[in-house]
């Protein structure tokens, strides 16, 4: 049984996590294009509605706009390399 002082328990849950992300990215990557657009646009709906929750304090989980502001950026470098190739 882990404790949560265990610095190991930390290590796993950041692999776990790692995993997670580049099962993503894995599906973006197969993604065309114009998939890729509408995911940005649905990205940005969502970055908005986050914004806006925050502006009227009802946002209790702050992460999700550094979350939805990282998938933007993934979303549009892949673009960028699909764009480019």
């Amino acid at each position: 049984m882990s404790r949560p002082d265990d610095p190991k328990s930390g290590r796993r849950e950041r692999a776990t996590e790692n995993k997670v992300k580049a099962e993503e990215l894995n599906d973006l990557r197969a993604q065309t294009l114009e998939e890729l657009g509408e995911e940005l646009v649905r990205l940005r709906k969502e970055q908005f509605q986050l914004r806006m929750q925050r502006a009227s304090e009802l946002l209790p989980q702050t992460h999700l706009l550094t979350r939805t502001r990282r998938d933007i950026a993934r979303v549009k470098t892949l673009m960028r390399e699909k764009a480019s190739a």
